[in-house]
């Protein structure tokens, strides 16, 4: 069962109007609220969803990576965005830039400058780059790298080989462009805003359709979480029939209150909370 809250911003610092949760003056106290993980956010009270990208490029709204965890006062019925460090997933690009087909080099990113050589019978000829050649962006229209050709210089009668190596320019319609999304984990190490979200913790609705006799699974199918086993123990009697105790308790997604449930061969025999709402 989910637990969806609405938040609406209100002010420069004020974070929104918490519904769902009442209390009377008597009772107002100041008290945290878990908010839980893959929860969207925003870096101010009434700005848009952090965006990022997910492992294909696509754009998306980030979502926290842990249960967070924001206060919120009774008495104002506000909830206060959290100032410490906020972690969510983000995907970078990573370009790699190659010759797509052998292509003419230049010495200068200009299509004046290009790089010429000699044959074995010295006739000048253009130096081209080699498919799948390395290349870094110089500009939109420019890319360079390192090549290695083979060059012939005349020495008295005769043509001497020569192996050379030169920073070329190739034209960006010679270029392959491939891109790689590399996964991340950054984070906010400032206050972020919560508009709707999930709460994390056992609620006083929830408890109250929790019902003697119930399994452990139907138990935490109702709650949206896994309890903490608090203690276990278990019984063999002269029949050699095992009997096995245990209690688990349920953690509200404010302060310290909780429900407390004991399990007999695990299904559910007593309970009782403190605190819920």
């Amino acid at each position: 069962m989910k637990k969806l809250i609405k938040v609406v911003t209100i002010g420069a610092l004020s974070v929104g109007l918490l519904t769902g949760i009442t209390t009377s003056k008597a009772e107002a106290s100041t008290t945290n609220v878990k908010i839980k993980a893959g929860t969207e956010f925003s870096l101010s009270p009434n700005g848009k969803f952090l965006q990022v990208q997910d492992s294909t490029g696509k754009t998306i709204n980030a979502k926290t990576l842990d249960t967070q965890t924001a206060e919120y006062d009774d008495a104002t019925n506000m909830l206060n965005g959290n100032s410490y460090e906020t972690r969510y997933i983000d995907y970078d690009p990573v370009y790699n830039f190659t010759v797509s087909s052998n292509a003419q080099a230049f010495t200068a990113p200009s299509t004046k400058k290009a790089l010429t050589g000699f044959t074995s019978k010295g006739k000048k000829i253009n130096i081209q780059a080699i498919k799948n050649t390395k290349l870094s962006k110089v500009n939109s229209q420019w890319f360079k790298g390192i090549i290695i050709y083979t060059d012939y210089k005349k020495s008295g009668k005769k043509w001497v080989k020569q192996t050379k190596s030169s920073t070329v320019y190739i034209t960006s319609n010679k270029v392959k462009i491939q891109t790689t999304w590399i996964k991340l984990t950054k984070k906010v190490e400032d206050y972020v805003w919560f508009k709707t979200w999930t709460l994390s913790g056992a609620t006083l609705e929830e408890y109250k359709n929790v019902q003697i006799g119930m399994s452990y699974a139907q138990v935490i199918a109702i709650f949206g979480i896994h309890g903490t086993l608090d203690s276990s123990s278990s019984y063999t009697d002269s029949d050699n029939i095992t009997t096995t105790y245990e209690t688990y308790t349920f953690d509200a997604p404010w302060g310290d209150n909780y429900a407390s449930l004991d399990f007999e061969n695990g299904i559910l025999t007593n309970k009782y909370e403190m605190g819920l709402k």
